[in-house]
């Protein structure tokens, strides 16, 4: 689904649950704020709980080796910090069942 497609289907479910619709600028304007707040919570090293659908997370990873896929020479990868989403058992149970 590409991001046109995501605003167009939340603006579509919005109209059908509340019988009125809201501008596609506003649907796009509160799906922005709500990936702008959870970028910010997790940059401040906060995870974001969402019931239903999981958690957000950042993870610290360990300096280790490696090696250039095209050389074969072994390379030292830094320590990094990583974005994780850990989804919710019901969530996965919803996917798995189709």
């Amino acid at each position: 689904m590409k991001q046109s497609e995501f605003f167009a289907a939340v603006e579509n479910r919005l109209a059908d649950e509340e019988r009125e619709r809201r501008s596609h600028a506003d649907v796009e304007r509160a799906i922005r704020a709500t990936f702008d707040v959870i970028k910010e919570a997790m940059v401040n090293g906060d995870d974001v709980h969402i019931g239903g659908f999981g958690v957000f997370c950042t993870r610290n990873t360990k300096e280790r080796q490696g090696h250039n896929p095209s050389t074969g020479e072994p390379i030292t990868i830094p320590a990094s910090r990583v974005v994780r989403l850990s989804v919710s058992d019901g969530f996965k149970k919803e996917v798995a069942a189709k």
